[in-house]
């Protein structure tokens, strides 16, 4: 039997995804990039109660998002990849499809 995490409330568990910028032949690693973190969505609470009524999660599994570097915690669960409990509120963008 295997186990897998899954978020509560309105949090949203978050697989990191690296992001490398090219200039000419020389690679930029997503690490000197220190303001957002980009990732998706692979477990997504319910949502919260906020003053008795209750607020639904907006995001979805699947979602590609962006949160603050600084917000959310990384954990390991059986050696598995590395995931990142965010609060739903702290994203600040969800990406979306656009017809053009």
């Amino acid at each position: 039997m295997s186990k897998k995490y899954v978020a509560l409330d309105g949090n949203v568990f978050v697989k990191e995804k690296k992001i490398e910028h090219r200039i000419g032949a020389f690679t930029i690693p997503d690490n000197l990039d220190v303001d957002y973190t980009f990732g998706t969505v692979v477990s997504a609470g319910p949502g919260t109660y906020e003053n008795g009524q209750f607020v639904p999660n907006n995001l979805k599994i699947g979602d590609e998002i962006v949160f603050p570097r600084t917000v959310g915690s990384k954990t390991h669960f059986n050696n598995e990849e590395e995931l990142i409990l965010v609060r739903a509120c702290d994203v600040i963008a969800k990406m979306e499809e656009v017809e053009d």
